[in-house]
């Protein structure tokens, strides 16, 4: 198993890297560091741990909302 980068991680939730750097740092994402300032890493567990609590789609080509008000018109 091999565990995500930061950008790895971003991709799978069809986010951005410093969205996935405030998950860790709220705690609402699980991760370790390699050495003490090393690069952090995070788990496929961990990933799918955020998905089931927060809901998130695994198909990053599902949209929950419009992405305008002006499409709906």
């Amino acid at each position: 198993m091999v565990d995500m980068t930061v950008n790895e991680a971003a991709a799978e939730l069809n986010c951005s890297p410093s969205t996935v750097y405030a998950l860790v740092k709220s705690g609402d994402l699980v991760s370790y560091r390699l050495g003490l300032k090393g690069r952090i890493r995070i788990t496929r567990e961990a990933l799918d741990e955020l998905r089931r609590i927060q809901d998130i789609p695994k198909d990053p080509w599902i949209r929950t909302r419009p992405l305008s008000r002006k499409a709906h018109r």
